[in-house]
C-alpha cells in the first residue's frame, strides 16, 4: 500500500459536498504555484511552490484544490452501486454488498471522528494498494491441511469416449500424477500455512519475495492488513477526502468504511455520462487515463508473459529470485501519484476534461454503429442463405417427382 498526501489540513471550515463541478477558480495559482516539480521515475506531477514573498499564497492554493475535491466527492449512491461499504449504512444495507470471497464484513471499520489533536492529519490522501495471492484461511470445522474427500456419491453412467475427447485427454496428460490423482495445487500443501503468498502476481503487484524480506530487514514492512489500515487512519479521519482509481477494491483489503471519496474511474466517467448518473456503464483504466490526459506513461514494465515470481521462501516450486528489470509489474508509488495527478488534472482543466468526454462519447457511438451496421449485414447474409436454401429444398423436391432438372 501506497499512500501521498497532497497537502496538511488547514482547519479551514468544511465546504458543503455537491454532486457536480460549479465554477473553482483554480486558473490564478496555475503558472505562479503549481509546478511539475515532484519527480517519480521518468514522469513528474503536480507540487505547490512555496513562495516566500507571498507565503499566504499557496495556503489559499491548497485551500481552493481542497474545497475543488470536496465538491467533486461521489454521493452515497453512487459510491454504493460501485460496492463501497459506507459508514452511513445500516448494517443490513451493508450485507447486501458483494464483497469479495475472503473478505468478511465484521472486519469493516468506520474512518474516526476529526480530532484536532490528531498531528499527522490530512486533508486529502492519495492511496493505491495491491494485491498478491494467499492460502485462504481455514473455514470453521476445517483442517489446514488438504484431504481427500470420502463422501460416498452415486455411481454416474460412464460417458462415451469420442475421438476429439481423446485428443484432449492425451492433451492433459501430463497435468496428472502417474496414479491419475489431481496434482496438489500451492495453496493445498500443508507445508504452508494459512495466509502464505501462493502467487505473488508480480505483473501486477509489483511485489515479490526479496522486496518482502527487504522491507522486513529495515522495519519498513506493515505484517498484516490491520497494520496497513492502522498506519492509514494515523493519517485519516472521517473528513479526509481519499483520491484513488476504483478504490473500492483497496478499502476492501483494508476493511475500511469511509465516505469522503473522489475515484477517478467515477470523476472521468462523468465527463462522459453526466455528473448526474448513480451508475455509469463503463470506466476507463489507470493507464489510459494517464497517457491520454496528463501525458505521463505509467506501467510500462508490464510483460504480458510474465506471471510473477511465485512466492513460498525456498520450497519446491517457488523462487525468490527477482524478476527482470523489464519485468517488475506496477509500481504502486506510480500508481498512486497517476491517481493523484489524474485527480488534479480534472480540477485544473475543467475544458479539456469535457473535451474528452465529448471525444469518448463520439468514439463509443462510432462504436455502437459499426457494431449496428456489422449485424445489419450479418441479418442480410443470413436472410440470403435462408432464401438459397429453400430454393434449394425446392429444387430437391421438383428434382424427386419429375427427376433430375
Amino acid at each position: 500500500m501506497e499512500i501521498t498526501a497532497f497537502y496538511p489540513g488547514d482547519g479551514s471550515e468544511p465546504v458543503s459536498l455537491i454532486n457536480g463541478y460549479p465554477p473553482v477558480n483554480l486558473s490564478s495559482h496555475k503558472s505562479s504555484l503549481l509546478t511539475h516539480s515532484l519527480r517519480h521515475g521518468a514522469n513528474s506531477y503536480i507540487s505547490i511552490t512555496e513562495n516566500k514573498d507571498a507565503p499566504q499564497s499557496a495556503s489559499n492554493c491548497r485551500r481552493h484544490i481542497l474545497e475543488a475535491l470536496q465538491l467533486r466527492c461521489q454521493t452515497d449512491q453512487q459510491l454504493v452501486n460501485r460496492r463501497f461499504i459506507l459508514p452511513t449504512q445500516s448494517a443490513s444495507e451493508q450485507a447486501k454488498i458483494k464483497l469479495p470471497l475472503e473478505i468478511n464484513l465484521s472486519d469493516f471499520i468506520p474512518s474516526s471522528a476529526p480530532n484536532p489533536a490528531q498531528q499527522n492529519r490530512r486533508a486529502a490522501i492519495a492511496i493505491d494498494c495491491e494485491m498478491v495471492g494467499v492460502r485462504p484461511l481455514p473455514l470453521p470445522h476445517t483442517s489446514t491441511t488438504a484431504t481427500r474427500s470420502t463422501a460416498k456419491t452415486e455411481p454416474q453412467p460412464k460417458p462415451q469416449t469420442t475421438l476429439r475427447a481423446k485428443r484432449k485427454a492425451k492433451a492433459k496428460g501430463n497435468s496428472k500424477t502417474k496414479s491419475g490423482a489431481r496434482p496438489t495445487q500451492p495453496w493445498e500443501r500443508s507445508e504452508l500455512p494459512a495466509g502464505q503468498v501462493t502467487n505473488w502476481r508480480t505483473k501486477y503487484s509489483g511485489a515479490n519475495a526479496r522486496k518482502l524480506a527487504e522491507a522486513r530487514a529495515t522495519g519498513q514492512l506493515l505484517p498484516h492488513w490491520r497494520d496497513a489500515r492502522a498506519k492509514l487512519l494515523e493519517y485519516m479521519d472521517a473528513e479526509t477526502v481519499l483520491v484513488g482509481h476504483s478504490v473500492e477494491n483497496d478499502l476492501h483489503m483494508l476493511r475500511l468504511s469511509h465516505g469522503r471519496i473522489v475515484d477517478t474511474a467515477l470523476q472521468t466517467a462523468a465527463a462522459v455520462f453526466g455528473v448526474d448518473h448513480d451508475v455509469y456503464p463503463r470506466a476507463w483504466r489507470l493507464k489510459d487515463l494517464t497517457a491520454r490526459l496528463t501525458g505521463n506513461e505509467i506501467q510500462t514494465d508490464t510483460d504480458n508473459n510474465h506471471n510473477g515470481t511465485r512466492g513460498g521462501g525456498n520450497r519446491p516450486g517457488f523462487s525468490n529470485a527477482p524478476a527482470p528489470a523489464n519485468r517488475r509489474g506496477h509500481d504502486c508509488i506510480e500508481d498512486t501519484l497517476a491517481t493523484r495527478e489524474l485527480a488534479l488534472w480534472c480540477l485544473l482543466h475543467p475544458a479539456g476534461l469535457s473535451a474528452w468526454g465529448a471525444a469518448m462519447r463520439q468514439e463509443m457511438a462510432a462504436k455502437v454503429a459499426a457494431e449496428q451496421e456489422k449485424r445489419r449485414q450479418a441479418e442480410e447474409e443470413g436472410a440470403e442463405d435462408e432464401a438459397l436454401a429453400e430454393q434449394q429444398e425446392q429444387i430437391k423436391e421438383l428434382e424427386r417427382v419429375f427427376g433430375p432438372i
